[in-house]
């Protein structure tokens, strides 16, 4: 099993992160460049703000896991700071 955080940066252009982690249900390496360059590659095809973070995710998840059969999940990660 792998866990995957997905970091888009600067999502709003006043600083704002957001993170999507998947748990994905492998014994396989996942190449983090190849998921990367899913990502880019999707977000050419279309005007910038045609993708929203979420929605980019989950294309990118099933072109490079779910055309495999490789199962994944979304995780809800609460963080707590203190």
């Amino acid at each position: 099993m792998k866990y995957v955080r997905f970091t888009e940066k600067n999502v709003d252009g006043c600083g704002t992160d957001v993170d999507v982690i998947i748990k994905v249900k492998t014994s396989w390496p996942v190449n983090s460049k190849e998921l990367t360059a899913v990502i880019e590659r999707l977000k050419n095809t279309a005007s910038k703000d045609d993708w929203d973070t979420d929605s980019l995710i989950s294309a990118a998840c099933e072109e490079f896991f779910g055309s495999k059969g490789i199962h994944y999940d979304y995780l809800d990660i609460i963080d707590i700071e203190f």
